[in-house]
């Protein structure tokens, strides 16, 4: 997360991206992840909400052009008492 004077403020990027957002929410309603963890599937839901996260814009301080707050990679890490693995499933 950049808070420096070229991106958007991290307060801002938090508030829309968080889940207590409405805008965030009603995507993911629509995409049917609105059964909590009990139906969550870190693979096949962890990257949908990513999704859902990078296509949410904001306009660049300076520029004024959209542009994703989510982007780079999108890692899944199982920590369990054997060790640690993990992978990069999607990258932007």
């Amino acid at each position: 997360m950049d808070s420096g004077n070229e991106a958007p403020g991290a307060q801002q990027i938090m508030n829309t991206c968080a889940p207590s957002s409405p805008d965030l929410m009603g995507r993911l309603g629509v995409m049917g992840l609105t059964g909590g963890m009990a139906s969550f599937d870190p693979l096949r839901d962890g990257v949908r909400i990513m999704q859902a996260q990078r296509d949410l814009r904001f306009p660049h301080p300076v520029t004024g052009e959209m542009q994703p707050a989510v982007g780079g990679f999108c890692q899944h890490t199982v920590i369990t008492a054997q060790g640690i693995s993990t992978r990069v499933v999607e990258r932007w």
